[in-house]
């Protein structure tokens, strides 16, 4: 037999014992691979009453079996009128289909491309048909292309041929066990809804049975409304995904209009009507809980109407998360189902509404009950939210009272179920209060019923209220007001919300108004109990804060019992309390608790504004009230012209501002101003309260005051007893300027004081005590300007002297106008920026001024521009003793001056006398000594400066004194000054004088030789031998006529006539370098030369006598004359000690004479050298330097006197020098003990 009919005989043998379909389809894949062909199949049903194809038989193939749209390419039906299930419709012979080849086309099936994902690359198709009826296809799959033949294609035909027959045994089989389920479960679901009468009893049930038919995974039965337009939830049992959603409880209990195009298609149908959500979300218009649930994850719907008693009362919703399909038995089933259930519902909602309406009698009886006995808001909420919601559903509830006087609106009981409970905005709506007139309250108060409105539908016009908005945002849908009356009529509203439109039926509404006019009985029992317990409270509170205030008069403590006190009822940020003490000039913070933001931010801005205008719109508005004012900061703001410090509280978060005038006795003192972070959070009755608190914060502020004013003036006293006590114990103006900068550095902050004083004569005023910076101390001008003297009328200083009271100067705008005092400029380009000024007075004469200068501008307060007057005085008073005391001080320093002049005078006078001889004129009739009294004829009445030459002992210094004599200076001082007899290092203080502490050794000021000889003259004896740095300084003084003392600082003015002696050539000295030619020059204006005795021996006679005459005298001798002889011996020496010489022989000799005549002189023994002039000086001689000749000289004398330098008989006597000079002559000339 051949293999082809072999195979096909055992298929059939094999058919016949088919169980079912997983034995159909091992007899399938054993055909086929005995056959040669692939065992990986799919068998296809059609479903000829749907006109569709449904999935069969399928090998489980692993990979199709991985692919993600398994389950919805195996689980769903399609249409056998598509393009490649036509091309699959073959019924003469197997088709072969490339599976490359078709996922070339242009629109490619999704099952098309599972294959193709699956690597299936062929499908052969065998059209299965049975009694000439087509029942479907089977299905063979390659991985790889293969080629078949055709006895191979008409094989397999056979085989599809031979398992027809099976196939619609097995569905026939199975239509018949189906319709046998099908009443099986009527029958069980009838017996078991007969005995419900519960919704909760019946949701079990239902689900069990449709379980069991694998129906759908979500379930839910809604009830048609009365108003027949829409539909309730009754049963919902979603899965947990969709019920925990935000917006489950919204599409839960939401009502439903029924013309949504998809309910009404399911009341119009006369079955089960199934959805396609995919393509319901491209209707324009898709159902809101169709919206839900394909967000969700629902893709399917299946509907059906619920009947009873030929009536539409329901819907039975079946959802799932992908798309099914129904066999004619499924949909069969689900109508009995419906048909029952429907009568099962009517059942439940009659039975329902029964227990309804018992409930709430019960409800409104114990609602009443417990209403009567409420006496405080929370009570009432909780009666209104757990009994109403007992009857039925809303999600928060709230009551509202009207201001008819203010035509009002505000809240009087919040439901913190409220979405919006914790809103800000809505807090402060509420505080602020609603106008009566928004189209909701006046309507609801003017209404007898209850009053439903849709929220949704009135948010929509932007005009409508904000608490609309607002619920609306937060998914509230609906609400019910109705008015609260009592016997004068409407006075609030009671509201219920709801987040589902249609939630508040007319039965609902039934017991709303019979709920409502309990509820104005318990408002307005709970309002009567609020306000007397308010009054209480607030007397108490009041109590407690005057108090508290009154006892509390430190600011510190003050500002913290207002600030708790006040935050008890405000929710406040900050608050303020300013002052007016300028006689409603300006204003100023007083007492005050600020954020440190705000602390910091006012405080930059108070160092350019201290104090703000009164007329600043806010606080004279605030003053100008008798009522609480209530400010809009960013309204204030928003307009441009708000005060600065409006400015800054609103920049650091203030958003409104309560205040009120503060007053005591209907005169206001200042202003309370409390500031809040958010808008509208102020109700009628906080702010009638406030103005309460502000009249106790009144009493508390004015006693603070006076305990300030009465410190401050004890304090200002203490501060000026103190300053005065200091200025009356300073001993110097160092410590007055101390005392003064300590002063005023407490009041102002000091950088720089000054006081200064007027000098009438010359209308100017000089700086007298400073207190300077470091910069200013080391500024280069500073000498200058402080030593400076300027006009009293500069338009600065002379505004100062005529005020009463501190003068203030911003030295930035004096500076820049140009026309500033120098002072004012220089004290400026140090950093000075202000300054105050005040006038210094004795017996109201002006004396002087303090100037106080500042690196800040206004850094300080009025009251201590008065305290500074009062410092100021004092300080007038230190400056006029320290300055009587400099006067009289000056005026002991002139006496003092004086009286050490006329002591060195005196001194300088005794030593004169005791080396002057007796006569005061020179004594000679020769010609030469003729000559010299003509020069001193001619010189004397001048004041020309004098040089007289001569040698040792010629007369000089009586030349000098006679010069002196015959001048106009004769009645003052003749000083000498012996350049010879000084050492080097006492030469210039000789001849300047010295300041004590000038050098070791200067314990005391000394005047020098210039300022003694002042008006008269000065006779520079030996001026040969002044040092060349002295000589220097001497110029000076004969040039400038001023003199400085040694380690002084200041010049002396000095009125002196110059007569210079000298026994040298003094123009020989200065070719030699050892003289200075300038100084040469000044001092040779009148040179007298004294000639020698030598050359005038006709005056020896006449001398001789002259000296005898006077020592005879001295000696208490009777010496009258001289001998021939002596006056021989005389004739004949050459005398070179001339006329000095001379002077010491007729002493000596006196001395020595018993009888009245001299009748021996001991001349010196003949020298062999030939005496000559010193002011000659021939080269061929030998001469000796009068230097030896005068050292050769005294230690002669000091021989004959045994050493013996002062006293009686001493050197000092003998030589007529005075003791000191000798002394200084003895150490310059090198003369020693053994000299002697």
């Amino acid at each position: 037999m051949p293999f082809q009919e072999t195979l096909l005989l055992q298929l059939s043998t094999a058919i016949a014992t088919v169980r079912d379909k997983q034995h159909l389809r091992e007899i399938i894949q054993h055909s086929l691979r005995e056959a040669g062909f692939s065992d990986d199949i799919c068998l296809v049903v059609n479903n000829h009453e749907q006109q569709r194809l449904r999935l069969y038989l399928l090998t489980p193939n692993p990979k199709r079996l991985a692919q993600p749209n398994y389950n919805s390419i195996t689980g769903v039906t399609y249409s056998p009128q598509e393009a490649f299930w036509l091309k699959l419709s073959n019924p003469g012979e197997p088709g072969l289909f490339d599976v490359d080849e078709l996922m070339q086309q242009p629109a490619v099936p999704a099952y098309v491309r599972y294959f193709y994902n699956s690597d299936i690359r062929q499908v052969i198709s065998i059209t299965l048909r049975d009694r000439n009826r087509e029942i479907g296809s089977l299905l063979i799959y390659n991985e790889t292309k293969q080629e078949y033949t055709r006895r191979q294609l008409m094989v397999v035909q056979g085989i599809g041929d031979q398992i027809a027959t099976a196939v619609a045994n097995l569905l026939a089989n199975e239509s018949i066990t189906q319709r046998l389920n099908e009443t099986e479960t009527l029958l069980t679901l009838s017996r078991d809804i007969a005995g419900i009468s519960d919704r909760m009893q019946l949701l079990p049930l239902l689900r069990s049975q449709l379980e069991k038919m694998s129906f759908y995974t979500d379930i839910a039965i809604s009830v048609i409304n009365e108003d027949q337009a829409t539909v309730s939830g009754l049963l919902i049992d979603w899965h947990k995904r969709r019920h925990q959603h935000p917006e489950y409880k919204q599409h839960s209990v939401a009502k439903h209009p029924v013309n949504d195009g998809i309910l009404d298609t399911v009341l119009h149908a006369g079955g089960p009507v199934a959805f396609d959500l995919e393509e319901v979300m491209k209707w324009p218009k898709v159902p809101p809980y169709a919206a839900f649930m394909y967000k969700n994850g629902i893709r399917h719907f299946l509907y059906t109407a619920l009947w009873h008693q030929n009536r539409t009362i329901g819907i039975l919703h079946l959802c799932s998360p992908v798309k099914k399909e129904f066999n004619e038995s499924q949909l069969r089933l689900l109508q009995g189902m419906s048909n029952q259930l429907g009568t099962a519902i009517a059942n439940i909602l009659v039975n329902e509404d029964i227990r309804r309406k018992e409930q709430e009698k019960a409800i409104l009886l114990s609602i009443s009950y417990d209403i009567a006995r409420i006496r405080e808001k929370k009570d009432l909420i909780d009666v209104i939210n757990t009994r109403l919601k007992s009857l039925f559903n809303f999600n928060h509830c709230g009551i509202g009272l009207v201001d008819k006087e203010h035509q009002t609106y505000t809240a009087f009981l919040l439901d913190p179920n409220s979405p919006n409970y914790h809103e800000p905005a809505l807090q402060r709506d509420l505080k602020k209060g609603f106008p009566v007139n928004d189209g909701i309250v006046n309507i609801a108060l003017e209404s007898e019923q209850a009053l439903v409105l849709n929220i949704e539908e009135l948010a929509r016009n932007s005009q409508s209220p904000s608490y609309i908005h607002l619920n609306n945002a937060k998914g509230i849908r609906e609400m019910v007001c109705m008015a609260l009356r009592n016997e004068q009529g409407s006075f609030g509203l009671f509201f219920l919300f709801a987040q589902v439109t249609g939630s508040f039926t007319e039965n609902n509404l039934g017991i709303i108004q019979a709920v409502g006019n309990q509820i104005s009985i318990a408002v307005s029992n709970i309002r009567a109990t609020e306000e007397v317990i308010e009054r209480e409270q607030e007397k108490s509170l009041l109590l407690s804060i005057g108090k508290d205030i009154s006892i509390n008069m430190h600011r510190d403590r003050f500002i913290s019992i207002v600030l708790q006190k006040l935050r008890n009822l405000f929710p406040l940020k900050e608050f303020v309390i300013a002052i007016s003490p300028d006689n409603n000039q300006t204003h100023h913070g007083y007492l005050y608790h600020l954020t440190q933001e705000s602390k910091e931010a006012m405080s930059q801005l108070q160092q350019t504004a201290p104090r703000f205008d009164f007329n600043d719109g806010v606080y004279n508005v605030v003053l100008a009230s008798e009522r609480p004012v209530v400010f809009d900061l960013d309204e204030l703001c928003s307009n441009g012209n708000a005060p600065a410090y409006i400015h800054t509280f609103h920049k650091h978060g203030s958003k409104e501002v309560l205040a009120m005038a503060l007053r005591i006795n209907n005169k206001s003192i200042g202003g309370l101003f409390i500031h809040f972070e958010e808008k509208g959070t102020l109700s009628q009755k906080q702010i009638n309260l406030f103005e309460g608190i502000c009249h106790q914060i009144s009493i508390g502020v004015s006693n603070i005051q006076a305990n300030e004013e009465i410190l401050r003036r004890e304090s200002q006293q203490s501060f000026l007893l103190s300053i005065g006590q200091d200025i009356t114990s300073c001993r110097s103006k160092t410590d007055l300027v101390k005392i003064a900068q300590q002063a005023m550095g407490r009041l102002f902050p000091l950088r720089e004081l000054t006081i200064c004083y007027i000098d009438e004569q010359t209308q100017t005023h000089n700086a007298y005590l400073l207190h300077l910076s470091d910069d200013t101390l080391h500024h280069k001008e500073l000498p200058e300007r402080a030593g400076e003297s300027y006009s009293i009328n500069d338009g600065i200083y002379n505004s100062v002297l005529t005020a009463d009271q501190p003068v203030i100067f911003d030295l930035d705008e004096l500076t820049a106008a140009g026309n500033a005092p120098r002072y004012i400029s220089f004290f400026h380009s140090t950093g000075s920026r202000q300054a105050v000024a005040l006038p210094l007075r004795m017996n109201n004469a002006s004396m002087g001024t303090i100037f106080i200068y500042m690196a800040e501008k206004n850094a300080f307060s009025q009251a201590n521009l008065h305290l500074a007057l009062g410092i100021g005085a004092q300080i007038s008073i230190a400056v006029n003793n320290f300055r009587g005391y400099d006067k009289i001080q000056s005026q002991l320093e002139e006496i003092k001056r004086y009286k050490t002049q006329l002591e060195e005078e005196n001194q300088y006078l005794q030593e004169q006398i005791k080396t002057a001889y007796n006569h005061a004129d020179v004594v000679g009739a020769s010609k030469s000594i003729q000559e010299v009294f003509e020069a001193v004829s001619q010189v004397a009445p001048s004041d020309s400066t004098v040089l007289l030459m001569g040698e040792t002992g010629t007369g000089k210094e009586l030349v000098a004194r006679a010069i002196h004599n015959a001048s106009h200076r004769k009645d003052k001082l003749m000083v000498k000054v012996n350049c010879a007899a000084l050492p080097y290092s006492l030469i210039e203080s000789e001849l300047f004088g010295h300041e004590k502490g000038s050098f070791t050794g200067a314990t005391e000021r000394r005047i020098g030789k210039f300022e003694l000889a002042n008006e008269g003259t000065l006779f520079l004896d030996e001026i040969g031998e002044m040092p060349p740095e002295t000589q220097v300084k001497l110029l000076r003084a004969l040039q400038e006529r001023e003199i400085e003392r040694i380690g002084g600082n200041t010049t002396i003015k000095v009125n002196v006539r110059i007569i210079a002696a000298t026994n040298r050539n003094l123009q020989h000295e200065v070719d030699m370098g050892k003289f200075r030619g300038d100084l040469f020059y000044r001092l040779n204006v009148f040179p007298i030369t004294l000639p020698p005795l030598r050359e005038r021996k006709e005056d020896i006679t006449l001398l001789t006598q002259h000296f005898i005459k006077r020592f005879a005298q001295k000696a208490g001798k009777k010496v009258k004359q001289v001998g021939a002889k002596p006056l021989q011996q005389m004739m004949q020496y050459s005398w070179p000690g001339n006329v000095r010489e001379l002077e010491h022989l007729i002493e000596r000799s006196v001395l020595m004479t018993t009888g009245n005549t001299i009748t021996e002189i001991h001349l010196p023994l003949p020298d062999k050298r030939v005496p000559v002039s010193s002011m000659q000086q021939p080269q061929e001689m030998v001469i000796k330097s009068f230097a030896d000749h005068e050292r050769d000289f005294i230690i002669s004398v000091l021989k004959k006197t045994n050493g013996k330098i002062r006293g009686t008989g001493g050197a000092a006597e003998l030589l007529q020098l005075p003791a000191t000079t000798l002394h200084s002559k003895i150490k310059k000339l090198g003369i020693k003990k053994a000299h002697m």
